[in-house]
């Protein structure tokens, strides 16, 4: 995503935290950035995170061979909310991937 259309996904999905690996830096006023080691992004411990939750398969989530950067995202939210709530998570609903043709038109 061009860093020209960061604040309009974050306007438009009414983001209040982002979480990044620690070589990306954004700057926002937005919303809250909590930087995370880069490995906890890695796209295979992803997987293994995901099963551990019981997410079987991600197959069945429309997720190809080029989301791996989106499957890496989930697997280090799922870490960070396991940290913010160490008695267990509460339902969560599966991921969405939100592909950049379809949600982030410019409407100028």
């Amino acid at each position: 995503m061009p860093e020209s259309d960061i604040a309009p996904a974050l306007a438009r999905y009414e983001a209040r935290e982002l979480v990044l690996p620690s070589e990306v830096a954004v700057i926002t006023d937005v919303a809250t950035v909590t930087v995370r080691e880069a490995w906890e992004f890695d796209p295979d411990l992803a997987r293994d995170d995901c099963a551990d939750y019981g997410i079987a398969s991600l197959d069945g989530l429309g997720i190809s061979a080029d989301d791996r950067p989106a499957v890496g995202a989930a697997g280090a939210l799922l870490r960070y909310a396991r940290e913010l709530k160490p008695g267990g998570l509460p339902h969560l609903a599966h991921p969405t991937i939100v592909r950049a043709a379809t949600c982030c038109r410019s409407t100028r």
